[in-house]
């Protein structure tokens, strides 16, 4: 606070030494040491021999605060909508431009296989008394389903004038959610039976989208108005058709029809697929026969 104008009267025989106090405000910005003077002035001696020989006293304000960077928390987004954000904050606000680094690590998603854009050493600047920041990842869209796979920000280096600037050890998770979605299905096929022997229909097994572990299903005849007691065509037993990572997304399955020469209307059976295994990953039978 302010000093006003205080007059120290020396009297004869008093003390040589006085006082003056000045009250310094508190506060938990973090700034360089701060200085103010105290001048001497309008000396009043009564004739007599005195004069000002040091007319400037300097007060100096140390700096006692510090301030730490710190990731607020985790975040997640999905990998097709666009970048995660993170917040960086400033425990205390700084009187100067400040920054501080981030970095990525891997988790479940990798970097290697292009889940996300790295970040190594990126700069987040604070504007001076700034003490809120975020920063951005960018996920991979794909057209995978997979699980949800995770990474790791971490803070590296504080920058600025003070050395009372740190950074906190806190690692914090990001979640890129999977939002793909697969299906199987199994197309119709219709062939004249023939008149002897048997006609092979081949049936075609789709999986709509690649998924990342290997999903299961399985496929099996069963009567319409064709039967397998009339001979109309051999049963298909329960088939298990497993797709694996990187493999065909198409399958075949085949069924044998009776040819004859009785003269009927058409007949149908069907394949129908059930039993899904999707290995935790949104996988659904969209089309079952």
């Amino acid at each position: 606070q302010a000093l006003g104008v205080t007059t120290l009267t020396f009297t004869p025989g008093g003390p040589l030494t006085q006082t003056v106090s000045v009250q310094v405000n508190g506060d938990t910005k973090v700034e360089a040491d701060e200085t103010f003077t105290v001048n001497l002035t309008n000396l009043t001696a009564g004739g007599r021999n005195v004069s000002i020989g040091d007319a400037t006293g300097l007060g100096t304000i140390t700096n006692d605060d510090a301030a730490v960077f710190t990731i607020r928390e985790d975040a997640a987004g999905a990998e097709d909508g666009g970048p995660i954000t993170f917040t960086i904050d400033l425990s205390n606000p700084v009187d100067q431009a400040t920054s501080v680094t981030v970095f990525t690590a891997d988790g479940t998603g990798l970097t290697s296989d292009s889940d996300y854009t790295p970040l190594v050493g990126q700069v987040v600047n604070f504007a001076p008394g700034q003490t809120a920041a975020t920063f951005q990842v960018l996920p991979t869209a794909d057209s995978k389903v997979e699980a949800n796979e995770t990474f790791t920000v971490s803070l590296g280096t504080a920058s600025g004038d003070h050395g009372s600037l740190t950074v906190s050890p806190t690692v914090r998770t990001g979640t890129i959610t999977n939002d793909d979605t697969a299906q199987f299905t199994i197309n119709d096929v219709t062939l004249a039976e023939g008149n002897s022997g048997q006609t092979a229909f081949v049936f075609t097994v789709t999986l709509s989208q690649p998924v990342d572990v290997a999903v299961s299903v399985d496929a099996a005849s069963a009567d319409g108005t064709a039967t397998t007691v009339d001979g109309d065509y051999a049963s298909l037993p329960a088939t298990t058709l497993t797709f694996v990572p990187g493999g065909p997304l198409t399958q075949t399955v085949t069924v044998q029809v009776n040819g004859d020469m009785k003269v009927e209307g058409d007949e149908t059976f069907a394949v129908n697929l059930s039993n899904l295994q999707s290995g935790g990953r949104s996988v659904t039978i969209g089309d079952a026969a």
